[in-house]
């Protein structure tokens, strides 16, 4: 099963909530792990849209990355509003980040010892237990040595990190406008723009 990374919910808003065509009208749209569901008027016509990644999905209609499904009071004309948000479906539907659940739930599994002692007061344990290479430890690395105040550590972790991941590019940026670094911050958020 796939499911939404965090924070992406103006994408969605975006996504979801186009011009529609007179008289629909965007009611509210809510991500629920695995799904985006958005809601729809027009007067006492109601219509929900459930959006879920393509694989393993059926029925609905299938863009390049989702697939949709449509609830719709009786005699509700929605012809016109899937056609608007198709639209919008496939003008941002790649921007959406994506991962496995039990990728999710393998990274959690794996973090959990470090988070443990880092909980415990040891820092030095913490980090030793974030072994890999992968986008979790790294990240994990790199949380850990900004929050004890070791900066040149945490920058020397993203800028060592394999691929320069969006997320550590974006969070050394912070860390560097925050120390003032601003001709560096201003060149990662510009990689971390061109990037995205």
């Amino acid at each position: 099963m796939w499911v939404l990374a965090g924070g992406q919910e103006s994408v969605v808003r975006r996504m979801v909530a186009p011009s529609l065509p007179a008289p629909w009208r965007f009611v509210d749209a809510r991500i629920e792990g695995s799904e985006i569901r958005a809601r729809y008027e027009a007067g006492a016509a109601r219509a929900e849209v459930q959006l879920v990644h393509r694989e393993g999905a059926t029925g609905g209609v299938t863009t390049e990355v989702l697939n949709a499904r449509v609830r719709a009071s009786s005699g509700a004309e929605v012809r016109a509003l899937l056609t608007a948000l198709l639209g919008s479906i496939r003008a941002h539907e790649t921007s959406l980040r994506w991962s496995r659940a039990a990728d999710t739930a393998a990274e959690t599994a794996l973090l959990a010892a470090p988070m443990e002692a880092l909980a415990s007061g040891d820092p030095h344990r913490a980090l030793a237990l974030c072994a890999g290479d992968g986008l979790a430890p790294a990240l994990t690395r790199w949380v850990i040595r900004e929050r004890l105040g070791w900066f040149h550590e945490a920058l020397a972790e993203s800028s060592a990190a394999p691929n320069r991941a969006p997320e550590l590019v974006v969070a050394e940026a912070a860390l560097r406008a925050s120390l003032h670094d601003d001709a560096h911050a201003a060149e990662l958020a510009r990689d971390a723009l061109a990037g995205s």
